[in-house]
């Protein structure tokens, strides 16, 4: 990738030779992109660039969507305080210029910026607009866009920028300015007190830096249908690892830390979700579900989908009526599972844990790393049952060939049921057989299901090998050798 410098500067080089919009948006997905990149605003690297690129775009053009444009407005508006802040003379009246014409262009998108400059005890800790706003605190808000305005306007005037390339922005700048005077009268000028400016503009700043950095959505052919969908929030299929659930039902809540794997995927319209882990009493092993409509809160990133759900086709307690993803940066932290139960009673399913973006097809799946020799045979007898918990291909495996490996824990009985392991583990043991056969899949099924399964005691050779590196039971099939 380009450096974010040259990412820039070909975006105002577009913008400023009135290129076409098609070469301008591929300019802005570039940068985008770039800008995507980075954790904080205040990692971004030659700011004074960037900023001057992303202030072009977003006054040439506004995004139909309200929270995208939002986002790219909060954006300007921090990259270029950031300038105005790291630079100095005519350079930081050029940014500070920029900044009041973002703020006057844009002042319905950026609410929140002088939302943000009310006393902290009267402050929403979202970016969502305000959802009740006084009259005092709307005339304060009023109050202290004026003082913005009229503190950019007094600094701007100690150093006015005379170069040729700044006299557009200055024409720009002595217009918005008159218009501004004119509107709040020459004989209320006195009464505003203008030196607040830059503590105003400081808490309006930090407080959001603080609340963290948003993604900017890339309109691209070459971006997943459900990162379109979700815009950008979604990047792909994903595989989410939860260390503890939480249910909450019917008035009362139950705790539960257990390692549990989520595979989630899409495919047009359709989402798949398997699982491991959690009892299918509480939510299917394996569900495959219509997606009635998606709903994208960037803000505080989170997408929730509603699915298609009707009891006379079997959707019934176990199967959510919705599924909601939370996020924090480009990690996937949260799953919440909604349900009608019974009479109709909501349960809701949280787990907790980390996701991955993965285009692989297969659940749970990995190269396995071992060595055996098959004239290590040991005296053992298969297990009457097995839970299959791990799916693993290898292939070319010198005298085994193409193989596929499937790591089963035994069923234990206790007292007059039985119970077993739900993940890999040191007890765990391990069914090589041919990649072609058609257990492979019958198993792989197991896996996503936590069904249990049956072997045929005749038909392998049980033998200790390296798993890992770990002494392990392997159990061979007798068509391999």
């Amino acid at each position: 990738m380009e450096s974010i410098k040259r990412l820039a500067i070909n975006l105002i080089i577009s913008i400023n030779n009135l290129e076409s919009d098609t070469q301008i948006q591929e300019d802005w997905n570039n940068l985008a992109e770039c800008i995507n990149s980075y954790d904080n605003y205040d990692d971004i690297p030659d700011v004074k660039y960037v900023s001057e690129a992303i202030y072009l775009y977003v006054r040439r053009y506004t995004n139909n969507n309200e929270e995208e444009e939002r986002i790219r407005d909060l954006i300007a508006f921090c990259l270029l305080k950031r300038t105005c802040d790291e630079t100095e003379g005519t350079n930081k009246s050029i940014f500070l210029i920029m900044l009041t014409l973002l703020l006057s262009a844009k002042k319905k998108y950026l609410l929140n910026v002088f939302h943000y400059m009310l006393p902290q005890e009267e402050i929403d800790c979202s970016l969502r607009e305000p959802s009740t706003i006084g009259d005092k605190h709307t005339e304060r808000m009023k109050q202290n866009y004026n003082v913005i305005k009229l503190y950019i306007y007094k600094r701007v005037n100690e150093a006015i920028p005379l170069n040729d390339s700044a006299q557009k922005l200055v024409r720009g700048f002595n217009d918005n300015s008159t218009s501004f005077i004119n509107r709040i009268g020459l004989e209320n000028i006195d009464d505003i007190d203008f030196t607040k400016g830059a503590e105003l503009l400081n808490r309006a700043y930090e407080k959001i830096i603080d609340l963290g950095k948003y993604q900017l959505y890339i309109s691209s052919k070459e971006k997943s249908e459900i990162y379109k969908k979700s815009r950008g929030l979604i990047k792909d299929n994903f595989v989410f690892h939860s260390h503890s659930y939480t249910i909450v039902e019917g008035g009362w809540q139950r705790n539960n830390h257990i390692e549990s794997y989520v595979r989630v995927s899409f495919n047009h319209n359709e989402i798949e979700i398997n699982n491991i882990g959690i009892d299918n009493q509480i939510i299917r092993r394996t569900l495959k579900k219509s997606i009635r409509n998606i709903t994208v809160d960037k803000f505080i990133s989170k997408v929730e989908f509603q699915f298609d759900h009707k009891v006379s086709r079997g959707d019934g307690d176990d199967v959510p009526m919705v599924l909601t993803v939370s996020l924090n940066k480009d990690t996937i932290t949260e799953l919440v599972f909604d349900f009608i139960v019974g009479d109709g009673h909501f349960r809701h399913l949280i787990m907790n844990g980390m996701g991955k973006w993965s285009s692989e097809e297969e659940f749970n799946t990995a190269n396995i790393d071992f060595n055996f020799n098959l004239g290590n045979t040991i005296p053992f007898d298969l297990a009457a049952s097995y839970l299959p918990v791990r799916a693993m291909t290898a292939n070319n495996m010198g005298k085994l060939g193409n193989v596929a490996i499937i790591g089963c824990n035994p069923v234990k009985k206790v007292g007059l049921g039985q119970s077993y392991d739900i993940i890999e583990n040191e007890n765990t043991e391990y069914f090589v057989f041919p990649l072609q056969s058609n257990l492979y899949e019958e198993l792989k099924l197991c896996v996503l299901s936590m069904e249990s399964w049956q072997p045929d005691c005749n038909a392998y050779k049980t033998i200790e090998g390296y798993i890992h590196g770990e002494l392990k039971k392997v159990h061979i099939d007798k068509l391999l050798y």
